[in-house]
């Protein structure tokens, strides 16, 4: 028999963090949540990604397109699926507020008269399971107008998914082939102000992320100052989420202290950003 350990799945270390009531961080108690706020979310995307990357890179997607339900004009749409992504039961991501690209990619919907045929490809998101998964994607629906937000979920027809890195994110890229779009799938008619609001927290989450890794790295070694550091811009990363003001500036210290510890070792840390 092989002594060898198989991986646990991206849906396995999801239930395994919905069980822990991660999710349910910053979510208000009347919607099955546990209260709290942002800082609670980026400071427990950092202490998961200590232990797990992988894990934290679930969370932190999760955790977004949560956010997404939570600030949707949609509340129809948020009180039916939040309960599933509360539990982790199911998982997803926010194809307009993750990516790193500086221009969002946009699917075009053309108006049939009873809905819209939505075409459009969108780059690898973590956190989604083949055939089993439900994502936030922005829809142009004409030249000159502002593009919105919808819920695109896995069962509906035309959907190719691929397997894909991109920019050092692994996961799932989508393509859309005349996927059928009800109004009532709709979450935000300004996707552009949306999109803006929530990379706020998405830029936190991931500066959490690198934060954990630098974490892991400095877990047995004397360095004041270095843990020092790392705590101070942890802070800051979550301050301002908490604020809902866009600041690079955390992460990018984080990566340049990441930088230097690697460049100081043979060792390669992992942010967990690479898998799937």
């Amino acid at each position: 028999m092989s002594s060898e350990l198989t991986a646990p799945s991206t849906a396995t270390l999801r239930r395994q963090l919905g069980k822990e009531g991660l999710f349910r961080l910053g979510v208000p108690r009347s919607l099955g949540g546990h209260g709290g706020t942002k800082e609670d979310v980026v400071r427990a995307v950092a202490v998961v990604a200590k232990r797990h990357p992988k894990s934290g890179v679930l969370l932190a997607s999760q955790r977004l397109l949560i956010e997404v339900l939570l600030q949707a004009e949609n509340i129809g749409v948020m009180e039916y699926q939040l309960p599933d992504l509360l539990d982790g039961h199911i998982g997803g991501n926010c194809a307009s507020s993750w990516p790193n690209e500086t221009a969002v990619s946009l699917a075009d919907a053309r108006d049939t008269g009873r809905g819209w045929r939505m075409s459009g490809r969108f780059p690898a998101l973590p956190n989604l399971d083949r055939n089993w998964f439900v994502v936030a994607v922005p829809v142009a629906f004409g030249t000159g107008k502002p593009y919105s937000m919808v819920l695109l979920k896995s069962e509906e027809d035309g959907i190719v998914q691929r397997d894909e890195a991109s920019h050092g994110c692994s996961g799932i890229a989508l393509e859309l082939r005349n996927v059928f779009l009800r109004e009532d799938e709709i979450l935000f008619s300004d996707g552009k102000s949306a999109a803006e609001r929530l990379t706020v927290l998405s830029e936190s989450m991931k500066a959490a992320l690198v934060a954990g890794a630098l974490r892991r790295a400095v877990n047995n070694v004397e360095n004041n100052s270095l843990v020092s550091a790392i705590d101070n811009h942890l802070a800051a990363a979550a301050r301002v989420a908490a604020q809902g003001r866009f600041d690079r500036g955390p992460r990018v210290a984080f990566e340049q202290l990441l930088a230097s510890l690697q460049g100081a070792s043979a060792c390669v840390l992992s942010t967990g950003m690479a898998v799937a």
